[in-house]
């Protein structure tokens, strides 16, 4: 099996307070999606901010946020 660049390269890490390091699988994932985001055809960083695949991403990560940190209804999660 083919080793991807990823996976060969030599990793270091950072013990800063940030960033972190990224798990080469979540690399991975990202790397394939620059170019294609979802079969969308483009890369995320191409779609509006106001366009179904980004307000999804958000509506999604708002409502993981909340479940993990148990962020009642009553609060706003702001994505600056």
């Amino acid at each position: 099996a083919a080793a991807t660049a990823a996976t060969t390269t030599k990793r270091t890490y950072e013990f800063s307070a940030g960033p972190g390091v990224l798990p080469a699988a979540v690399l991975e994932q990202v790397q394939r999606e620059m170019l294609d985001y979802h079969g969308a055809g483009r890369s995320l960083l191409e779609m509006s901010h106001r366009g179904a695949p980004i307000t999804a991403m958000a509506r999604e990560t708002e409502a993981t946020l909340r479940e993990l940190l148990a962020v009642p209804d009553t609060h706003a999660i702001l994505f600056v």
